[in-house]
């Protein structure tokens, strides 16, 4: 049995007996696919978080969570939980859309994972008629660097008027987890 010093790359598959394991030299050398690397939460209670705007807006800098990966090309699973957003009578409707912002850039909407744009109504729509709702949100994000911070955040619109993205005695939470390909 031999030892592979120096090996940069390795072609076919590397077979190691059991009781046996592989070590990498370096942190985040050697991941299983499927295996959770890292996992991030942001999280706010009895927080009131009022919107108005009839432009698409970021929901409040709190709300944000960020995430750098440790491999290239991972999963980035984002889940987003408001368990009471509040259409009131003012607003009419409030809606929603996740943002991403890579590195130092602008947010922008965070692309569908099969690469296209996201509804209008991509984290949840709330109207006057059905006045409290918890809004959920799942995505898949995969981005190919490891050096980038990528920060995720909700972003928000109105009729103009005032609506309320967490009611005042709810809770929000976003976790961002990254996944080994």
């Amino acid at each position: 049995m031999g030892i592979l010093s120096g090996v940069s790359s390795i072609v076919g598959n590397v077979n190691v007996p059991s009781g046996s394991s592989i070590t990498g030299t370096d942190t985040g050398s050697v991941y299983a696919p499927g295996s959770v690397l890292q996992q991030i939460r942001t999280y706010i209670a009895n927080t009131e978080i009022l919107v108005a705007s009839a432009s698409l807006v970021e929901a409040s800098a709190d709300c944000r969570v960020s995430i750098t990966p440790k491999q290239l090309n991972s999963l980035i699973h984002i889940d987003m939980n408001c368990s009471m957003v509040h259409g009131t009578q003012v607003s009419s409707y409030i809606r929603g859309t996740m943002y991403v912002k890579v590195g130092g850039g602008s947010f922008a909407a965070m692309p569908a994972y099969n690469g296209t744009t996201p509804g209008i109504y991509h984290l949840g729509y709330q109207d006057a008629n059905a006045v409290y709702a918890p809004w959920s949100f799942g995505g898949i994000y995969i981005h190919s660097s490891i050096s980038d911070e990528l920060t995720f955040s909700p972003f928000v619109q109105t009729n103009g008027n005032s609506g309320r993205f967490t009611h005042p005695n709810s809770s929000y939470s976003i976790t961002v987890t990254e996944i080994a390909q």
